[in-house]
């Protein structure tokens, strides 16, 4: 359960910055600073690279408690 508490969290601090990311992003554009936006970009992709681990090894991490459940009732 603490996991679990954890991992919101997490997740909604990563929302949080991704949030604030892409309104920094999209002001920049605004006002044409297209080098200033890039790196905002990359760091977005970044954030989005770690949404994309949390969600593969969770996806695991459920595999492996259905078969764990399975094998053992």
């Amino acid at each position: 359960m603490i996991a679990g508490i954890a991992l919101y969290f997490i997740i909604k601090a990563l929302a949080i910055i991704f949030a604030i990311c892409c309104f920094v992003w999209a002001f920049l554009k605004f006002f044409e600073a297209n080098e200033e936006a890039d790196s905002v970009e990359n760091f977005g992709g970044k954030i989005l690279d770690i949404f994309g681990a949390i969600i593969k090894y969770t996806f695991f991490i459920i595999i492996a408690l259905i078969l764990y459940t399975l094998t053992v009732t």
